[in-house]
């Protein structure tokens, strides 16, 4: 399934119910989306297409910029002693 913003439109009550429904879905999700409560609530992987390259985070869309931060310190570290 494709999601582009779904959460947009949506009140508290729908996007409620609509994290419960692909909580419970059992295919793989495609989400496009601004809202990081919604992400952190449903995710549990992310992609990220950066310059050409595709790479893979475990956890929620937190946990991603927790590691993006640490994976980004670590380059301008290696950059630097380079």
């Amino acid at each position: 399934m494709i999601l582009d913003e779904p959460t947009n439109h949506l009140d508290i009550v729908m996007t409620q119910w609509l994290e419960k429904y692909l909580a419970e879905f059992k295919c793989g999700l495609l989400i496009v989306s601004h809202d990081s409560a919604f992400l952190d609530n449903i995710v549990d992987r992310i992609l990220e297409l950066e310059k050409g390259y595709l790479q893979s985070f475990k956890g929620n869309y937190s946990k991603y910029l927790e590691q993006k931060v640490i994976q980004t310190a670590t380059q301008e570290a290696a950059y630097a002693a380079q």
